[in-house]
């Protein structure tokens, strides 16, 4: 069998990969995690879910992000845009990032992530 990741500079091999605590909408849980996973693509709501809802869910985050000062890993399953990215880089103590999807244009700000190693 091959290793499929045996060119992968940011993995370590089997059993150290990050285990996020999961969420959709905000929850007052979240002050807890280390290992943050924000699952909010137009996909992963129930069906119904309308638009204006999932832009106060995505507004609520926004406003939270930079306050996460537990959070060490954040896994991004969102559309993320230039705001969210911003409010990402006001995060003190990241370490790991990863997005899903993107239409960032500029990251000049990720530089305000002077923890961030990953």
């Amino acid at each position: 069998m091959n290793d499929r990741y045996k060119l992968d500079q940011f993995y370590q091999g089997k059993g150290t990969e990050v285990q996020y605590s999961s969420f959709q909408e905000f929850s007052k849980d979240v002050y807890d995690v280390e290992n943050l996973g924000i699952v909010s693509l137009a996909m992963d709501f129930p069906t119904g879910t309308s638009e204006k809802r999932r832009k106060e869910i995505e507004r609520k985050w926004i406003d939270t992000l930079p306050q996460l000062a537990k959070v060490k890993a954040l896994s991004v399953r969102h559309r993320v845009k230039q705001e969210f990215f911003e409010a990402i880089c006001q995060m003190p103590n990241l370490e790991r990032l990863f997005f899903w999807s993107s239409t960032v244009e500029d990251i000049s700000s990720i530089a305000k992530l002077n923890k961030l190693q990953n």
